[in-house]
């Protein structure tokens, strides 16, 4: 999985609780589809924004 910096996962205009929640919705079912290899990939300097707060929740494993 690509672009999981803070500001695109969860997306910068996901600005509600309830947005926020459908982004982590989508981004469970995308890690969930994995069947053998799942590779997480963010730009730590792309806008200078950390990884992806998803990353560390739990239900994601090996990050």
């Amino acid at each position: 999985m690509i672009g999981l910096g803070e500001g695109s996962m969860p997306h910068f205009k996901a600005r509600t609780p309830e947005a926020v929640d459908a982004e982590r919705r989508q981004f469970y079912v995308a890690v969930t589809r994995a069947e053998r290899l799942l590779m997480y990939v963010y730009d730590r300097d792309r806008f200078g924004n950390p990884p992806s707060r998803f990353l560390g929740e739990d239900g994601v494993g090996g990050v």
